[in-house]
C-alpha cells in the first residue's frame, strides 16, 4: 500500500510540475522572442478572440508590415490597450483605421503608427483568464496552495519509504593481514 501511494504521489507531482514548467517556459520563450501576452477583456473581437482568451502580440512587426485584415494591439492611453482588426492602412498619414469584428462601425479615431504595439498571431482561449487571475489575491492563494500540494506530493513518498538498512563490513583485524598495506619488519 505504501508503494502504491508513493507511486501515485510521485506521478501526480511530476505531472503538475511538468505542466507548470512547460506553460511558464513556453510563455517566457515567446516573450524572449518579442511576443507579448495580453488577455482579452471585451467581446469586441468575437468570434475571433473570446473574452478571457490570451492573445500573443508580435512586437517585432513594423507598422509598414501591417495590411488590412491583420489584427493589431495598440495604446489608446498610457494604461489602455485595444486589440482590433485593421480595416485600412494610410501610409502617407502613418495611421490605421481599425474596427472590432463584433462592432457595427469602425473605431472613431485613427490609430497612429507609433501607438501600435504589434500584430496578433496566436490566440489561446480561456488562458487569459488564468493569467489575469494569477495577479489577484485569490490567484496568489491558489499559487501558494499549488506549491504546498507539490511539496506534499514529493515529501509523502520519502516519509512512506521503508527505512534503509545499513550495510556494515567487518574486517579481520586479528591477524593484521588483508588490509592491503605492505608491512616492513
Amino acid at each position: 500500500m505504501r508503494k502504491a501511494i508513493s507511486t501515485v504521489c510521485n506521478v501526480l507531482g511530476t505531472l503538475i510540475l511538468v505542466v507548470i514548467i512547460f506553460a511558464a517556459g513556453g510563455i517566457l520563450l515567446l516573450q524572449v522572442m518579442g511576443n507579448k501576452p495580453m488577455g482579452i477583456l471585451s467581446g469586441s473581437m468575437e468570434p475571433a478572440y473570446h473574452v478571457g482568451g490570451l492573445v500573443f502580440i508580435n512586437s517585432r512587426v513594423e507598422p509598414e508590415q501591417v495590411a488590412p485584415g491583420d489584427v493589431i494591439a495598440y495604446y489608446i492611453s498610457e494604461e489602455t490597450v485595444v486589440t482590433h482588426r485593421v480595416v485600412e492602412v494610410h501610409a502617407a498619414e502613418r495611421e490605421f483605421t481599425t474596427k472590432g469584428d463584433n462592432n457595427e462601425s469602425g473605431d472613431l479615431a485613427p490609430v497612429p503608427f507609433d501607438a501600435m504595439i504589434g500584430r496578433a498571431w496566436l490566440h489561446i482561449p480561456r488562458a487569459g483568464t488564468l493569467l489575469m487571475n494569477m495577479k489577484t489575491p485569490k490567484g496568489v492563494g491558489v499559487g501558494i496552495i499549488t506549491i504546498a500540494i507539490l511539496i506534499v506530493l514529493f515529501v509523502v513518498p520519502v516519509i512512506l519509504a521503508p527505512p534503509k538498512r545499513e550495510i556494515t563490513e567487518t574486517a579481520d583485524t586479528s591477524t593484521g593481514k588483508g588490509d592491503g598495506k605492505d608491512e616492513k619488519e
